[in-house]
């Protein structure tokens, strides 16, 4: 399940999709914590007053503005954990080979079951009719998929398209 990742089962990123999901959910969790803390330190800023000399002077039922925030840190263990176990396969980051065989399957299955017929093999020569087309959702007409004439591959395109075609 690896999708079209020359690097296979060697591959030092994530390829689970369950955990880069969870994942992306905990960062995007953790820049909104960081947003409401910020938001809460600058309008408890604004209540606090300044003395005579130009420091800030803050009582809040007598404990200061640093104790607040340290009991607002997070130290849920889920999050801990969701982090070890994202982390240990994406250190140098995420990249979705995984998810592009997916629905790969999934697309195939899709048009497997709209345009199948009787027989399987007569389905099976049916193929070509689908090649380089993309249903797309309310739309009757596939997006017709091609090479574009107003720019070229690159180089390490060519070799892995090489490599695919030798390979079957």
């Amino acid at each position: 399940a690896h999708g079209h990742c020359p690097k296979g089962m060697q591959c030092e990123m994530s390829h689970d999709i369950d955990i880069i999901l969870n994942y992306e959910q905990q960062k995007k969790a953790k820049k909104k914590r960081k947003r409401k803390q910020k938001s809460k330190q600058n309008t408890s800023s604004e209540e606090c007053g300044e003395d005579a000399t130009g420091a800030e002077k803050c009582e809040t039922n007598g404990s200061s503005i640093d104790e607040v925030i340290q009991d607002k840190k997070p130290s849920d263990k889920s999050d801990q954990t969701l982090l070890t176990k994202a982390s240990t396969n994406t250190a140098s980051g995420n990249h979705r080979a995984g998810f592009d065989a997916f629905m790969t399957g999934f697309s195939m299955a899709t048009y497997y079951h709209r345009f199948k017929t009787q027989d399987a093999t007569t389905f099976a020569e049916s193929i070509p009719d689908f090649i380089n087309k993309l249903n797309l959702s309310g739309k009757d007409i596939p997006l017709k998929i091609e090479k574009s004439q107003y720019c070229k591959t690159s180089a390490n395109h060519n070799e892995t398209w090489k490599k695919v075609m030798s390979s079957t």
